[in-house]
């Protein structure tokens, strides 16, 4: 039974190893060297990886990070309780609305007609009946009250 040598965890036998050339051991020993070297750094390279990736993955709602430390574009709106309803007016719900002035306290009307038809472009004539009204409301310009107060000193003739 012939002896057998171990090269990076790999069994060879001694006359295999004997009838290698100088050059290709010599190159077989530093390769061996070189992959102890890297393992060695190998290690704390994957336990700074994952420190890194543990840091990367905390905000301010799994850690006890401030908001302001989340960074750009993280921010996670928060999901709707079920059964709750949407912001505005729900469907179904009358309307609120601002009734309108009666005409005879209009102080000027405007008709708008339009010209021509905004599909096929041909003029258009006739009177609608029942427009759409639409009233706008402005407050007049304020003027200031000005009183001058005079306050006169008089003289007695007896003193």
């Amino acid at each position: 039974m012939s002896k057998e040598v171990e090269i990076a965890g790999i069994q060879i036998s001694q006359s295999d190893w004997e009838a290698t050339p100088a050059s290709v051991k010599a190159l077989v020993n530093h390769l061996v060297s070189v992959i102890a070297q890297l393992e060695g750094q190998i290690t704390p390279l994957t336990e700074r990886v994952s420190h890194l990736e543990e840091q990367l993955s905390k905000n301010s709602k799994n850690s006890s990070k401030p908001p302001s430390s989340d960074g750009f574009g993280t921010s996670i709106k928060p999901q709707p309780k079920s059964g709750q309803r949407r912001r505005g007016g729900q469907s179904g719900h009358p309307g609120q609305s601002r009734d309108l002035y009666p005409l005879e306290r209009c102080d000027a009307v405007v008709e708008h007609y339009p010209k021509q038809c905004k599909h096929c472009g041909y003029e258009l004539a006739g009177e609608d009946v029942s427009p759409y009204r639409h009233q706008i409301v402005e407050l007049p310009t304020i003027e200031p009250i000005v009183t001058e107060h005079r306050l006169h000193r008089l003289v007695c003739l007896h003193c």
